[in-house]
């Protein structure tokens, strides 16, 4: 029996790859019927070498058996996968027509290897569907990177619990808007990562996409945290516990808490020197460098302290005391370039670190080396930063950080319109409190007062309590009380435009251009100025923008207005636009047929005579009601007496046999007034007219120009551009020729 044992546990074991004799197997079987154990080492043979009906009856014989069990799922897979194969052709075919992942993955040790990309990563899709992660990841070893492989790792280390491998992925993927937030969200909240969480929360917040629910999860994770964190700090209070708490209340916020933490700490551990230098910092970062000066003259010594120290004081204009220690610092740190670069922007050499910035910018051009190189040109040539900023900036409108430098640029060169636009929409896109702060300060650094007290008490009513823009209110109102500070606004005003006035009248269009800019900053509901604003850019040959102010003049309805928005255009080169625009015009200086004015003065008497069986045959009875008639019956038998005055009817449009018609209208009775411009919409057959449509708005007199001359110029400038335009189209005309004949040249 030893011997016997001897002989067939190999055989057991490496039944696929040992030659045994099936026969003498099957005999030695018939005489032990009960034996399981040659009946698998035979099944086994039989299933090794394809002949798999063989091996179906065998373990069948002895289903109850772990390994029969599982060697006969093995056989139903791949009869299933010849089923399949015969089918489709191939196993690429296969993969790409069946859909369900449980069928693909029992038939997928079957398969040949050489697949598509596609089919592989359809393959490795299933094998992560139904949780076989270490074949899927064998798989997924085989693909090149692409954002597809990338997204099936994440799922993959997701559903391993890899979660830090996973977010990795996921955030890479979002930063490419190859995944959606709310996978990623889902993960964050998983993991308890509350910065990440809200990181991609204000993305959606600016797309205004957030749900209050995300809020909730978001307050929630971060209440969490801020609990565990402070549990940890009290069992153990050290700089290890303090840090991670004081960066989650500071990068969530909650700014006072985050400083006062520090504070209550540094009185309890005077001697934690990262502590005192992270709240000096703070103050820093919160326009307090006093405090922070303060906070490190009374430190010991070392290098993050004194370079802290240094730059506070080159900030601050102190520039001697920022000279020593900067002086001291290069003898202890010679090899140090970020202390090298320092000292010379203090000290004004700044030719090396020019040339570096330049190299550097030439490499990258990313936001940050467009930020160092502008600051440096702002200290010897401004208008040189401002140049390098602004064509950055319209390539990436996206690079907020840029906006603030740009802006300041702006202000010091008294370029306040482009330079409080800008701040204008760098606060609005952050939509923080901090942002909104910068805002203020710099309309109140340079004089603004009722604009800076405008956005401080934006952000007070979002945080009432926010001690920085409180500060800057009362320090507002204790130099400008609000009533002089509206009187500062009228008379700062009232001499731009004084300015501007005369520079216009006097032809000096360009200074006359910069006044009133100035002016409407302060007043821009001053239409009369901005028409004269508007004329001087024209003069000055600055169509495109004339041609937005008289743009945002056309609610006026004046011809001229309307005429030099259209002419503003035409010189711009919007040759189909302006003839729009012109076209317009001339319609509505159409004069109204004699009989529609017959018609009109006729309908006015039998108003005025409260005649109602005559006034009312004026109407089309098909387009006005009964209860329209009674009213108008009643009006008249209540007014004792009725008067109308019309004024300038004007041909407003003419198709077919419908004429709208558009007057200002004064009507007076015994019981009522009132003054506006009426349309009157009318059918009109042989000359007979019938009023299928009224409508009548309130609104003060605004006579119209005389058109005859305006009328003129619009129909010769109309010329000129129906000859402008036929001259693009032969033009063009022109150029598909020349291009046809060289490329039937070149064949």
């Amino acid at each position: 029996m030893l011997k016997f044992l001897l002989v067939i546990v190999p055989l057991y074991l490496f039944a696929s790859s040992i030659t045994i004799d099936s026969k003498a197997l099957e005999a030695e079987i018939t005489k032990h019927p009960e034996d399981q154990n040659l009946k698998i080492l035979l099944g086994k043979y039989y299933f090794a070498h394809d002949k798999l009906h063989k091996a179906k009856e065998i373990f069948q014989s002895i289903k109850q058996n772990s390994i029969a069990q599982s060697y006969l799922k093995k056989i139903a897979a791949q009869e299933l996968y010849r089923q399949l194969h015969t089918k489709y052709g191939s196993d690429e075919a296969i993969v790409t027509h069946v859909e369900d992942n449980n069928v693909l993955i029992k038939i997928y040790p079957f398969m040949q290897k050489q697949l598509s990309l596609q089919a592989k990563r359809k393959l490795a899709k299933a094998l992560v569907a139904t949780h076989h992660y270490k074949q899927a990841l064998q798989l997924l070893n085989t693909l090149p990177n692409s954002p597809q492989k990338e997204l099936l790792l994440a799922h993959l280390y997701e559903g391993m619990k890899e979660y830090k491998k996973a977010l990795a992925i996921y955030e890479r993927l979002y930063q490419t808007d190859k995944i959606d937030a709310q996978k990623l969200l889902a993960l964050y909240e998983k993991t308890g990562d509350v910065s990440g969480y809200k990181k991609v929360l204000d993305s959606l917040e600016k797309r205004g996409e957030a749900t209050s629910k995300e809020r909730a999860t978001y307050q929630k994770l971060l209440q969490e945290s801020i609990s565990y964190l402070q549990k940890q700090y009290q069992l153990h209070p050290s700089w290890d516990s303090l840090s991670p708490l004081f960066w989650t209340l500071y990068d969530n916020g909650k700014i006072d808490k985050a400083i006062h933490l520090l504070q209550i700490h540094l009185k309890k551990y005077r001697s934690d020197q990262k502590a005192l230098e992270l709240l000096a910092n703070v103050y820093s970062w919160q326009g307090e460098p006093q405090k922070a000066i303060s906070l490190l003259q009374n430190s010991p010594s070392s290098f993050q302290r004194d370079h802290l120290l240094a730059k506070l004081y080159a900030q601050n204009n102190q520039k001697e005391r920022a000279r020593k220690i900067y002086k001291k610092l290069l003898k202890q740190y010679p090899n140090n370039t970020t202390i090298q670069k320092e000292y010379n922007i203090l000290t004004g050499n700044i030719d090396t670190l020019l040339a570096s910035y330049q190299k550097n910018f030439a490499t990258k051009q990313d936001s940050v080396s467009v930020g160092k190189l502008a600051t440096l040109y702002a200290k010897k040539n401004p208008q040189k930063s401002i140049k390098l900023l602004q064509t950055y900036i319209e390539k990436h409108p996206d690079a907020l950080e840029l906006y603030p430098l740009l802006a300041r640029l702006y202000l010091e060169q008294k370029e306040f319109y482009k330079g409080f636009s800008l701040l204008e929409y760098w606060a609005n896109k952050k939509n923080t409190p901090q942002a909104k702060l910068l805002l203020a300060k710099n309309y109140f650094y340079f004089g603004f007062n009722q604009e800076a007290l405008n956005v401080l008490q934006e952000i007070l009513q979002q945080e009432p309590r926010f001690q920085k823009a409180l500060a800057l209110k009362a320090q507002i109102l204790k130099i400008n009380p609000r009533y002089l500070i509206l009187d500062q606004t009228k008379s700062r005003a009232q001499t731009l435009l004084v300015y501007a006035d005369r520079a216009y009248f006097n032809g000096l269009y360009q200074d006359a251009i910069d006044y009133y800019k100035a002016y409407l900053f302060l007043m821009p509901k001053d239409d009369n100025a901005r028409e004269r604003y508007a004329f001087a850019l024209e003069y000055a040959k600055e169509y495109a923008k004339a041609a937005g102010e008289f743009f945002h003049l056309l609610h006026k309805k004046d011809p001229l207005v309307h005429y030099h928005y259209a002419f503003n255009l035409q010189k711009m080169g919007k040759l189909k636009k302006a003839k729009k625009e012109y076209e317009s015009l001339l319609r509505s200086f159409r004069e109204v047929p004699d009989f529609i004015k017959q018609f009109i003065q006729e309908w006015k008497k039998a108003w005025e005579n409260r005649d109602i069986k005559k006034y009312k045959t004026f109407y089309d009875p098909h387009s006005f009601s009964s209860q329209w008639l009674a009213k108008k019956r009643h009006i008249f038998q209540q007014a004792k007496f009725i008067q109308v005055h019309l004024y300038e009817p004007r041909l407003v449009s003419h198709k077919g046999n419908l004429y709208t018609i558009r007057f200002f209208q004064e009507y007076t009775s015994s019981n009522k007034e009132d003054k506006g411009y009426k349309t009157l919409t009318l059918r009109c057959k042989n000359k007979q007219c019938l009023i299928v449509a009224e409508k009548w708005e309130k609104g003060t007199y605004t006579p119209q120009k005389e058109p005859s001359s305006l009328l003129f110029f619009v129909k010769q400038n109309l010329n000129i551009l129906n000859k402008q335009l036929q001259n693009r189209e032969t033009d063009l005309d022109q150029l598909i020729q020349t291009y046809k004949k060289k490329t039937l040249n070149l064949r």
